[in-house]
């Protein structure tokens, strides 16, 4: 098992940005290891798929990198919603990193 360190002292909720080392050592130990094609191909033809995060901001999540890999490699258009967008305010409790709409052939 591998262990990155993430944190830098910050607790997720605070948390602004991965840090650098981070982002580099997950995007070559594990990112770059990981086939997302069949996370791609289960994706609804449409509808919304959604990828939740504890942090605010998706750049202080791992999950930005994978939001950035399915967008660059499979172009999945991915719109990131936050506490004011109107699908978080009708009720949900949770806030989603990311909404995944498809736009690939899969």
């Amino acid at each position: 098992m591998v262990t990155i360190g993430v944190y830098g002292g910050v607790g997720k909720r605070s948390r602004r940005e991965l840090a650098a080392e981070y982002t580099r050592r997950y995007t070559t130990e594990i990112l770059d290891r990981a086939d997302l094609t069949p996370i791609v191909s289960a994706l609804p033809s449409s509808g919304t798929a959604a990828l939740l995060c504890v942090e605010r901001d998706p750049e202080a999540c791992h999950r930005s990198l994978i939001a950035q890999r399915l967008t660059e490699r499979h172009h999945v258009t991915i719109e990131h919603c936050f506490s004011t967008c109107p699908r978080i305010q009708s009720g949900s409790r949770a806030a989603p990193q990311g909404e995944y709409r498809s736009s690939s052939p899969f």
